[in-house]
């Protein structure tokens, strides 16, 4: 094992060929130390630990990681595929205990997220917001489609097997559209409750009109056997 400093203010140490480190450590003026294997005097794979304390493993091109992990001195980790130093492909490991995993051009651009809570997203991403794909909330709630800063836009929303929804949403809520549920199916425009369309009971009775809190106000009621129930005006304090 030999040591030498470069005109560059290197410090060499370890195994040499014809002059040149083959494996050992470099160190820099800096502070910063890269170990493991070298060829003409390019570091192929093996160990940086910057100056500002973070830490990259792996396979190396030009003095930038390639292949592997980087831990950041704050503690976050990149693990993958990297090209000129930024993560490509792989997961990347925050603070806040989220997991994002996929493609990446400086922010996520397709994959998954996942949170502390136990809940994901997956899919497609813009400007490093969720925009097209499935959310399951930790309480497993499933929607899929597209998202507008977090809250779904239009698409379909499962609460449960036995009840779900699909259409256009405001603020994470149905505005219009159809929710199926055990015993009936309502479709149209909502304001929390249905407030214009069609109730359909899994009895055979539709409600067809305006809506109150879930309750016809005006409309027509049509009976299985074919009748029909014409309702006028009923509003209701």
């Amino acid at each position: 094992m030999s040591k030498i400093r470069t005109s560059n203010g290197q410090i060499q140490i370890g195994e040499f060929v014809n002059g040149n480190l083959v494996k050992g450590i470099v160190v820099y003026e800096d502070g910063q130390m890269e170990s493991g294997e070298f060829f003409e005097g390019e570091f192929l794979r093996g160990k940086a630990i910057l100056a500002d304390g973070t830490v990259a493993e792996g396979e190396m091109e030009n003095s930038r990681i390639k292949r592997g992990k980087i831990t950041y001195a704050n503690g976050e980790i990149e693990d993958g595929i990297f090209e000129k130093g930024k993560l490509k492909f792989g997961k990347t490991f925050l603070l806040s205990g989220e997991v994002m995993e996929g493609y990446f051009d400086e922010v996520l651009i397709s994959g998954k997220i996942t949170y502390p809570s136990g809940g994901t997203v997956k899919g497609d991403f813009v400007d490093g917001k969720f925009s097209f794909g499935t959310a399951i909330s930790e309480d497993g709630h499933v929607q899929t489609g597209y998202f507008v800063d977090g809250q779904i836009k239009t698409g379909n929303v499962i609460y449960s097997p036995s009840v779900f929804s699909e259409g256009e949403y405001k603020n994470g809520r149905l505005v219009k559209g159809k929710i199926t549920f055990p015993e009936c199916v309502k479709e149209g425009e909502f304001d929390e409750y249905l407030v214009k369309g069609k109730i359909t009971h899994h009895n055979g009775i539709i409600e067809e009109g305006l809506f109150k809190e879930d309750i016809l106000i005006d409309g027509k009621l049509t009976f299985k056997d074919g009748s029909v129930f014409k309702i006028t005006g009923q509003i209701l304090n």
